[in-house]
């Protein structure tokens, strides 16, 4: 399931109602996970990176909500629709293959309110991929910053 910032795709919520219940579920928990580069199966017999802090990877914000259901909030390369100007997108973290490593992970506190919408919109959903000054780790920072007031990226 990937869910595109702007509402535009949707493969398993595919109405307005159920994209905005998405958006304003309440969040319970966060994780800052990366995998390596190479994304797809017919590379991975090249080298790959080792994720860590400040090495090459690529990143994503996985997100908890009070259902106890799981969302990868995540920016990439023509990510988004054809359709859409994002490439900041959610998909159902159930969807997560066992290359993703979680790196951090905080609560959200009790008397907190933090929507997934929230967090998606610290990811720039309104500005397409660029490999120098918006990629999949300054959103990931962005969203981790305003989880936890921390920054996580170098």
């Amino acid at each position: 399931m990937m869910l595109v910032a702007n509402w535009s795709v949707a493969y398993d919520c595919t109405t307005q109602s159920c994209l905005t219940r998405l958006y304003n579920s309440r969040i319970t928990r966060a994780e800052y996970y990366t995998r390596p580069l190479a994304g797809s199966s017919s590379q991975s017999r090249k080298k790959r990176f080792t994720c860590a802090r400040c090495t090459v990877c690529h990143a994503g914000i996985v997100v908890t909500t009070t259902s106890g259901k799981r969302w990868l909030i995540h920016k990439g390369d023509n990510y988004g629709s054809s359709d859409s100007s994002s490439d900041t997108v959610i998909t159902d973290a159930d969807y997560m293959n066992s290359r993703w490593t979680r790196v951090r992970s905080t609560d959200i506190a009790p008397g907190r309110t933090v929507t997934v919408g929230e967090v998606l919109a610290r990811g720039n959903p309104d500005t397409g991929y660029n490999l120098l000054i918006d990629n999949c780790l300054h959103a990931a920072d962005k969203m981790w910053r305003f989880l936890t007031g921390r920054r996580w990226f170098c």
